[in-house]
C-alpha cells in the first residue's frame, strides 16, 4: 500500500517509523520548505518513551534527552515543596526531557525510506472506494490508498472530513524561552522538571538537548493572543508577569534572548476520527491543553499504533485497519483531552479537582502500554 502521511511532525514521523518495516511505501507531505521544530522543550512520559525504545530510538534518546532527572515542587516564594528524586520513575520505562529540534531530528533520522515532500501543503483530498489523491497547493497530485491527517491543530484534513471550526481558547496563554545553562549556572536550578504555582499562575523548567540548555515555560491568564506558537513576546512583560515571585523565575526570564507566546486551545472530541480511506493523528485529532504534558505523548503512541494496526494489510483491508486503530485511541485520548481541559480550570481555581482527571503522574497516564491496547 502506498501511505500517504500530511504532516512531517513528531506523530507523522512516529507513524513512519512504525512502518518502516512493513511493505507500505510511505510518502510524507510536509508544508515547510525546510523540516523544524519550534524551538523549545517536551517531556516524554513512560508511555510514550517505551514505545520509542521499541522502534530503535534509546541511542538517540540517550544522546539527546536529559533522563530520570527528578522532579522539584515549589512555591512562589522559592520554597521546595516536595517532588521526586532522579531515577526511573514507577511505571516501566524512562522519562526524557527533550528539546523538539532534537526530537525531531532523530525520528527524520529514523525513516530513510519514506518519500519526504518538503514544500507540499494539502489543498484538497478526493477519496474513492479504491483510494485517494491529494492536490497540493503547487499543483502537484499524489495518489494513495490512504491518507493520515497528522498536519496539525489547523489540519486541512480534520477539515475536509469535519468542515471548518475554529478551536477553542483556554483562557491561558503562556511565555516560552529557552536558555543556555551556563548564563543561568548561578541559579542553583537542577536539570529535571522544576516547577511553580500559585496565585493563578504555573512556571515550568526543565533542561533540554543533552543538558546544554534550559527550557521554560511561564502560564498565565490571558485575553486571546494568537493561536500560533510563534507570536514574539517581549523578555521584559514575560519577567513582569512573574515579577513578585521567586527571583529565581524572573532571572531565568531574564537570561534568555527571545521568548514566544502561546494561546492555550483545544476542541471537542471527534465523535468518530475519519471516514473510508482517512484518518487523523496527534493535534489533527485531538488539540490538548499542556496540562498532562502529553500533547506529544499522545501523537507519538497514535503513531505506533497506526502502524501496527496496519502491518500486513493490504489496501482491500485498508479501511478496516483504520476503524481499528481509531476504535483503539479514541477511549484514551477524549480522557486525556478532557483531563488536561478540567485540570486546567483547577489551576485557575474555577472548579474543584475532578478525581478522574488526577496528576500527571497517575498510572493511566504514564503506565499506559498502547500494546495492551492492541492485543485486546
Amino acid at each position: 500500500m502506498r501511505v500517504i502521511i500530511a504532516g512531517g511532525g513528531i506523530g507523522g514521523m512516529t507513524a513512519a517509523s512504525a512502518l518502516r518495516g512493513s511493505d507500505h511505501e510511505v510518502v510524507i507531505l510536509e508544508q515547510a520548505s525546510a523540516l523544524r521544530e519550534v524551538g523549545a522543550g517536551i517531556n516524554l512520559g513512560a508511555n510514550a518513551s517505551r514505545l520509542l525504545v521499541r522502534l530503535g530510538f534509546e541511542p538517540a534518546l540517550d544522546k539527546w534527552g536529559v533522563k530520570d532527572a527528578g522532579i522539584q515542587q515549589r512555591s512562589t516564594t522559592g520554597e521546595i515543596l516536595g517532588g521526586r528524586p532522579p531515577g526511573r520513575g514507577p511505571h516501566g520505562a524512562s522519562h526524557y526531557q527533550l528539546y523538539r529540534p532534537d526530537l525531531l531530528g532523530l525520528l527524520v533520522d529514523g525513516v530513510p525510506g519514506a518519500r519526504l515532500r518538503l514544500g507540499h501543503t494539502v489543498a484538497s483530498v478526493a477519496e474513492a472506494d479504491d483510494g485517494v489523491a491529494v492536490e497540493c497547493d503547487n499543483g502537484d497530485i499524489i495518489e494513495g490508498d490512504i491518507i493520515v491527517g497528522a498536519d496539525g491543530v489547523h489540519s486541512t484534513i480534520r477539515a475536509h472530513l469535519h468542515g471548518p471550526a475554529a478551536a477553542t481558547y483556554s483562557g491561558w496563554a503562556a511565555y516560552r524561552g529557552v536558555t543556555p545553562m551556563t548564563r543561568i549556572e548561578h541559579l542553583g536550578l537542577t536539570h529535571g522538571n522544576t516547577g511553580w504555582s500559585g496565585d493563578g499562575r504555573f512556571f515550568l523548567s526543565y533542561g533540554v538537548h543533552a543538558g546544554e540548555l534550559m527550557n521554560w515555560i511561564g502560564f498565565f491568564p490571558s485575553e486571546l493572543v494568537s493561536e500560533s506558537w510563534r507570536t514574539e513576546g517581549a523578555i521584559e512583560d514575560a519577567a513582569a508577569a512573574f515579577a513578585d515571585w521567586d527571583p529565581t523565575v524572573a532571572g531565568m526570564i531574564r537570561a534568555t534572548d527571545v521568548t514566544n507566546i502561546w494561546s492555550i486551545h483545544d476542541r471537542d472530541p471527534l465523535e468518530q476520527w475519519g471516514r473510508g480511506r482517512v484518518t487523523l493523528l496527534g493535534d489533527a485529532a485531538h488539540p490538548l491543553q499542556p496540562w498532562f504534558g502529553q500533547g506529544g505523548g499522545m501523537a507519538i503512541e497514535d503513531g505506533y499504533v497506526l502502524g501496527r494496526c496496519l502491518e500486513g494489510v493490504t489496501s482491500d483491508g485498508a479501511e478496516g485497519a483504520l476503524r481499528r486503530y481509531e476504535r483503539l485511541r479514541q477511549p484514551r485520548t477524549d480522557r486525556v483531552l478532557l483531563g488536561a481541559r478540567q485540570r486546567g480550570l483547577v489551576l485557575t481555581g474555577k472548579v474543584a479537582p475532578a478525581t478522574d482527571a488526577g496528576p500527571p503522574t497517575d498510572p493511566w497516564l504514564e503506565a499506559h502500554d498502547v500494546e495492551d491496547d492492541l492485543a485486546s
